[in-house]
């Protein structure tokens, strides 16, 4: 470690830099001793001939390394830290490394997988990249929350003990032990609902079949059936009695009578089964006849033979056109057309015909009249002929059209408004009060208006009114215009320049160029933060020039006094292009100095002062050769070029 600069300074103010150990000026010995400064304050490091101790916190901004090993507060002593992927130097007194910790992971969880067994199929579940998912099949649903995952039956699924609706089921030999219930199951005595899509319960069948009256067969009472005035005698009664023997496809001619039961074979009667009083012929119909023994007949249809042939025929004759009314026949409905009676209209009907006559007054022209410009000839009602009168020599009445005469003259004057759009004016003048001259010469026709009476140029002369320094002249009726002054709201001048010297209007001075030129500039640049003391060194910051300056002066600022005896000493230096380069001094004079215990520094000697664009300048702190001050900031002020 180099010994302090002491240069320039007095025993005062370097005493607290120098540091020693509390050991009555003895030294370092093998004792830790806490290290202080001249005045006595105390710091967190204690040195000896053996060892350092930090008793704070200990910070190593280079590479530390320890020759035998690392002992905390409490746990094992680290003897030192080991780099293998597989772990094959594990020990209890070794740390590994984060990449060799990872790599060593990495390759447990590749080599192992997760075995799943089920009842269709096994899986293997890589742990280093899969994911095992448990899916619901039919009717299941699957859920995870935390570190369970549920497997439930959905509301697809009926339960024992739930109560679902059964939709679209058949039930194959289901066994129901105590009973049933629901809308569908009727218990109605009356059966009163009728349904088609409803069951009835035992009791309310049995109630309702014994509340029909019905013929109990084998006993000796008469019994009345319903709905029927025949009464079945006891002797009748007792008569009939269960069948016990059929007689199969027997064919019967005349009345069935006897004590034993019929069964018609599949239920087919043919005409050898029924009771007629004749025998049947093809095409004949079965219809009843109450005086026919078995009240039936075989006769034949209406209309199959010797029916009566329909025609169709007016009965009614008469010249012009006629038409009938009859439309169609539908079945046996013969439909006719109607005949309707409209405005205007009479319908009468008569004994074989309907006149239609129009009502008095409707559609019936019953006299014509010529009106005004109109002649007639004929009758007012028997074939009337209309004709247009014409005027001799204006208006002419033609087959087709009125035209005017061509030996129309015209007339004597113009009464109704328009416009004469073609031929030649051949009146007299057009007086003023008619909106014209009343003139037939240019000269005429401006007296008569009133208008340049002088007539010469077709304007009177005018003269300027007295104004003082009048840049104006007239000679005649032209004007000439000469320099407008300032007095009068001009400049004075035929040029710029002279126009901006006449309004007083200097560029860098009073106005700024168009372009900016002359207008005053100020950079400012930090070349340290505020934190941060700083330090002797070139190059402490380097910044380019954004357009040409013509430079005035530098200013340095700080944002801590230095307080150094000498304060501190800085150059600026110019790069027209490459800052890396030595660079020329912009100072004439020597450097800028901010004085001990100020806050900034002016240079106005300046051996550089046209900055180009896209230049470069750079700041050097040349001394003291430990400042204690920060925040340094460079002011370049000037004009823009």
């Amino acid at each position: 470690m180099a010994a302090p600069d002491l240069t320039g300074r007095t025993i005062s103010s370097t005493y607290k830099d120098l540091l020693q150990v509390s050991n009555s000026n003895a030294g370092v010995d093998a004792t830790l001793r806490d290290v202080q400064d001249g005045e006595g304050t105390v710091s967190k490091l204690q040195v000896s001939t053996v060892g350092v101790k930090s008793t704070g916190t200990l910070e190593v901004t280079g590479a530390a390394t320890l020759s035998t090993s690392v002992t905390l507060a409490s746990g094992a002593t680290v003897t030192g830290i080991n780099d293998t992927d597989a772990m094959s130097d594990a020990s209890a007194t070794t740390i590994a490394t984060s990449e060799s910790i990872k790599a060593y992971v990495d390759t447990q969880l590749t080599a192992e997988d997760l075995d799943v067994t089920t009842d269709s199929g096994t899986i293997a579940i890589d742990l280093d990249g899969e994911t095992l998912e448990i899916a619901g099949g039919t009717g299941i649903d699957t859920s995870a929350t935390g570190n369970a995952v549920t497997a439930s039956i959905d509301s697809t699924v009926a339960t024992l003990t739930g109560s679902q609706t059964l939709t679209n089921k058949t039930l194959t030999s289901p066994v129901i032990d105590t009973g049933v219930s629901g809308t569908a199951i009727k218990d109605e005595d009356s059966m009163s609902s009728d349904s088609a899509t409803h069951l009835s319960t035992q009791q309310s069948i049995k109630a309702y079949v014994d509340a029909q009256t019905h013929l109990e067969l084998g006993t000796t009472s008469s019994t009345a059936l319903a709905g029927d005035t025949t009464t079945i005698s006891a002797v009748q009664a007792s008569a009939i009695t269960a069948n016990t023997t059929k007689v199969a496809n027997a064919t019967h001619t005349s009345e069935v009578t006897g004590a034993t039961a019929l069964t018609i074979a599949d239920d087919v009667v043919d005409e050898a089964n029924l009771k007629s009083d004749n025998a049947p012929t093809n095409d004949y119909v079965l219809t009843a006849k109450s005086s026919a023994a078995g009240g039936f007949t075989w006769a034949a249809a209406p209309g199959s033979s010797g029916g009566e042939a329909n025609t169709g025929s007016n009965v009614e004759s008469g010249s012009g056109t006629e038409y009938g009314i009859f439309k169609q026949k539908t079945g046996t409905d013969l439909e006719f057309k109607k005949i309707k009676q409209g405005a205007g209209i009479t319908l009468t009907e008569n004994a074989n015909d309907i006149t239609i006559v129009a009502s008095s007054g409707s559609g019936t022209v019953t006299s014509v009249a010529a009106g005004a410009g109109l002649t007639q000839s004929g009758t007012s009602t028997v074939d009337p002929t209309l004709d247009v009168v014409g005027t001799a020599d204006r208006i002419t009445a033609n087959a087709n059209d009125i035209d005017i005469a061509s030996t129309y003259v015209g007339q004597d004057s113009i009464t109704t408004l328009g416009t004469i759009a073609t031929g030649t004016w051949e009146g007299t003048t057009v007086a003023v009060l008619q909106g014209g001259t009343g003139s037939t010469t240019a000269s005429a026709a401006r007296s008569a208006l009133g208008v340049d009476a002088a007539g010469a140029d077709n304007s009177t002369d005018v003269t300027l009114a007295a104004v003082s320094s009048n840049y104006l002249s007239i000679s005649g009726q032209a004007v000439t215009a000469g320099t407008v002054p300032v007095t009068l709201g001009g400049t004075g001048s035929t040029t710029a320049s002279a126009a901006r010297d006449a309004l007083g209007l200097t560029i860098g001075t009073n106005v700024a160029a168009q372009d900016g030129t002359g207008l005053p500039i100020e950079i400012g640049v930090a070349c340290s933060d505020e934190a941060t003391v700083l330090t002797q060194a070139d190059n402490k910051a380097t910044f380019m020039i954004p357009e040409a300056v013509t430079l005035t002066e530098v200013k340095a600022s700080l944002g801590a006094v230095e307080t150094h005896v000498s304060g501190m000493d800085i150059d600026v230096r110019y790069h027209a292009t490459d800052p890396t380069a030595a660079g020329a001094t912009v100072f004439s004079g020597g450097d800028l100095n901010v004085a001990s215990g100020a806050y900034y520094g002016t240079k106005t000697s300046l051996a550089v002062t046209a900055l180009a664009e896209n230049s470069f300048i750079s700041v050097d702190i040349n001394g003291p050769t430990t400042p204690d001050s920060k925040g340094l900031k460079i002011w370049l002020i000037g004009t823009r070029t």
